[in-house]
């Protein structure tokens, strides 16, 4: 299935959301003021039940701060503690609750700004409700604006009916977006004749930006990264041999996965999951350096034992301890130095292992008796837990680390090794995206948080480009080319002596086999 990038126009730019962690150093997300309504009107009191405005949201992305105009307490507070929840949603009796956050000492007569310290992720065109109250008993008034905001509506208390009478809150919503320009493409030839390669181009590119030529169909990458510079930039299909449809890709390049370069250094989780079936699944993405294998595992901390270890990534191979007894699948060779999405299946009928969402090697030799589980055990990428950190590690790059426990199918490897899960999928007992950027700590939406050992000065560098939170933009201009087939066909004519026959600029008069070249109505050239 065609996964495309969701992307929406404003001020003459393409916007697209910049998802998970947008403040890593190297985001070229921007606060933008999205929705305001501010004209000077009266007031309205909150309290502990709370009053809602409901907005849509001009944009997608994270929204980081709120700014309302608080203009005193009643009676005679100084101050007031004030609640702040995001509903999706319009009105204030929603249930499902993006964000719950609790500001104290807010003074009066002031423009007071509420920076978000989780921000909830909106979608452009969708509309949501912000519920505010205080939690100190006090009464705070906060400022209408003067007549009504066009896109929603007032709510006064907890209640799916707005408010009416033409006043809303006075407010300012502030969101985090990346900006990539949609520029222009254009290629000179739209048909070739059997087949060809063609030149596709950008009417202009942006600094801090990687291009790519994609195969519209799957968005397969067919050139680039190219960088942007500021100027056009040229791409090259290759030998196009049927008609095919393309676009053209920018992503920022984002430091988003972690580079084992030291003899001695691994990623750790001290408490991995422990509760294994008779199912399992690893997945990685993987850029090597030197060794051509990867090296991960579970296991007590340097301990070779058949009553402790559980899987291995080691020596070319896949391992699962079938209670007690190992069972093994040869890892095929590994000739890229690019990165690659490496995938690991056991279950009762077999062991499987999957390079960039293809199956490439597979047995018969399944789970019997079920996985070993050691509640003792460590689990690491790039070093075999066995042994000591000097011993059995491996020089390469990791990025999305998941394991499951549960078999995965070649269709879900296939579909999701590209996509972003959310961390609640059933099955996911780990997953760790390695999106920090910096220091030495992993935080994981499912599973035990990792920690770098041993590593370099600065082990972070730019990932597989897969879920890293980076600015993207697909551009709104594809581009087809229509590859037509020659043709050959033949004809016998009879005829009395002085017979003369015409094809195309030739007259025939005399007996024989002639072969004519004529150009078809698809331009391409037939005998």
């Amino acid at each position: 299935m065609k996964k495309k990038t969701t992307s929406f126009t404003s001020l003459s730019k393409k916007l697209i959301a910049c998802f998970f962690c947008l403040f890593s150093i190297n985001s070229f997300a921007v606060e933008i003021l999205d929705q305001t309504f501010t004209l000077p009107g009266s007031a309205t009191t909150i309290n502990g039940t709370g009053s809602g405005q409901s907005f849509t949201a001009g944009y997608s992305g994270p929204l980081t701060k709120i700014i309302i105009n608080i203009k005193d307490q009643a009676p005679t507070a100084s101050s007031s503690d004030i609640r702040i929840r995001i509903i999706d949603g319009a009105g204030t009796c929603g249930v499902t609750v993006l964000a719950d956050e609790t500001f104290l000492n807010i003074t009066e007569f002031q423009n007071y700004s509420f920076n978000l310290s989780t921000p909830p992720n909106l979608t452009i065109g969708q509309t949501y409700t912000i519920l505010l109250s205080t939690t100190d008993g006090s009464l705070c008034n906060i400022a209408f604006g003067s007549g009504a905001y066009a896109n929603g509506d007032f709510y006064s208390g907890i209640t799916c009916t707005p408010f009416g009478g033409g006043t809303d809150f006075w407010f300012e919503t502030y969101m985090n977006v990346c900006l990539i320009t949609d520029q222009t493409v254009s290629t000179s030839q739209t048909t070739l004749c059997n087949s060809g390669a063609v030149s596709i181009s950008t009417g202009s590119s942006e600094t801090g930006f990687n291009y790519y030529l994609r195969d519209d169909a799957d968005s397969s990458i067919v050139d680039g990264p190219v960088a942007g510079t500021g100027n056009a930039i040229n791409f090259n299909t290759g030998t196009i041999n049927s008609t095919t449809t393309y676009n053209v890709y920018a992503k920022e390049p984002k430091i988003s996965a972690v580079d084992l370069a030291n003899n001695d250094d691994f990623i750790r989780f001290n408490a991995p999951f422990t509760a294994y079936t008779n199912e399992i699944t690893v997945e990685a993405w993987v850029q090597f350096n030197i060794s051509n294998f990867v090296r991960a595992g579970q296991s007590s901390a340097g301990v070779d034992n058949m009553a402790t270890n559980v899987w291995l990534w080691e020596g070319g191979s896949f391992f699962v301890n079938n209670s007690g007894t190992w069972i093994s699948l040869q890892f095929p060779t590994i000739t890229t130095t690019g990165w690659m999405h490496v995938a690991t299946v056991a279950n009762s009928s077999g062991m499987f292992i999957y390079y960039d969402g293809v199956l490439v090697a597979s047995n018969s030799i399944g789970i019997t008796m079920g996985i070993l589980n050691n509640t003792n055990s460590v689990m690491e990428l790039g070093h075999d837990p066995r042994f000591t950190p000097s011993v059995r590690n491996n020089n390469a790059v990791y990025d999305n680390f998941r394991v499951w426990n549960v078999a995965r199918s070649a269709s879900e490897i296939a579909d999701n090794y590209k996509t972003c899960l959310s961390g609640s999928e059933t099955g996911l007992a780990q997953y760790t995206l390695m999106n920090e950027a910096t220091g030495t700590a992993l935080n994981s939406l499912q599973g035990d948080n990792g920690i770098i050992t041993n590593g370099i000065a600065n082990p972070w560098v730019l990932g597989s480009g897969v879920c890293d939170d980076a600015c993207e933009l697909e551009m709104s201009q594809t581009i087809t080319v229509t590859v037509n087939n020659s043709t050959t066909g033949s004809q016998t004519f009879v005829e009395c002596a002085g017979f003369s026959v015409t094809v195309g600029t030739n007259t025939y008069n005399a007996t024989g086999i002639y072969t004519d070249v004529l150009t078809g109505s698809n331009g391409c050239d037939s005998t």
